[in-house]
């Protein structure tokens, strides 16, 4: 069994591409059971065909972190291999199945994040398996954004307020005029799906809703990255404070 690791104390982000692909390809065949090639075919530029789930971890000890983008059909296409083969079979869908595949792949934490890398080009990986469509991930390694350890400190310090959502829905504005007490409300959500933990409007945590001692909480399943919840907590640390004024005729 192969294993993920970079060689030196300050490997660039050029390195970890052939280490990942080396890695990926006998990770899916020991999980899959199937011979896979996966090959690094080069850099994609901004016309590239846009990613709808992307995915970031900070390697551990080294200043690298990495991006793995993918589309609909080719996350859908690697999560239904991965939940078939069974050795997910206790994830609840192919989404999450792909996810914890990345995770797996990089024998590190990663989380799910929403929004694009502020990278222009990304390098095209792809990955055949037999009787399987073509999977093609984009793969962006970077530097790591560190805070100055200052301005760490005085985060550390903010309180944060923190919003669990269950769902969301959009409504006309003549039907919600319409709703009173007894109204149902629908969202588009399952009730298996997990729900999200937000800080100034960002996810940094899914998990399953729980009773702790009468009380509703969360068990936290996945949370997002160190940098990017440091990130949420300067953001609102900056955020303008509101001053109503009375205006007089």
């Amino acid at each position: 069994m192969s294993t993920f690791r970079l060689d030196g104390t300050n490997p660039s982000a050029s390195q970890v591409i052939p280490t990942w692909i080396a890695h990926l390809s006998d990770l899916l065949h020991r999980q899959t059971g199937a011979i896979p090639t996966v090959r690094h075919t080069g850099a994609s530029y901004p016309e590239r065909e846009a990613a709808s789930l992307w995915w970031r971890c900070d390697i551990a000890e080294t200043p690298i972190a990495v991006f793995v983008g993918a589309t609909d059909s080719s996350w859908q296409t690697l999560g239904r291999v991965l939940r078939n083969s069974g050795v997910t079979a206790e994830h609840y869908d192919a989404r999450q199945s792909y996810l914890s595949f990345l995770g797996e792949s990089f024998e590190s934490r990663g989380t799910e994040i929403d929004r694009q890398p502020s990278s222009k080009h990304c390098e095209i990986v792809e990955i055949r398996l037999p009787e399987t469509e073509l999977v093609r991930l984009q793969f962006i390694a970077e530097p790591k954004l560190t805070p100055p350890h200052s301005t760490l400190g005085l985060l550390l310090n903010i309180d944060l307020p923190i919003t669990i959502r269950f769902g969301a829905a959009q409504m006309l504005l003549q039907d919600l005029a319409g709703v009173k007490a007894g109204s149902t409300v629908e969202f588009g959500r399952c009730v298996s799906d997990p729900v999200e933990i937000l800080v100034n409007g960002r996810v940094v945590a899914r998990g399953d809703a729980v009773i702790v001692r009468g009380n509703y909480g969360v068990r936290i399943i996945d949370i997002a990255d160190r940098q990017d919840r440091l990130e949420t907590s300067a953001a609102f640390a900056r955020r303008p404070t509101a001053r109503i004024e009375e205006i007089k005729q």
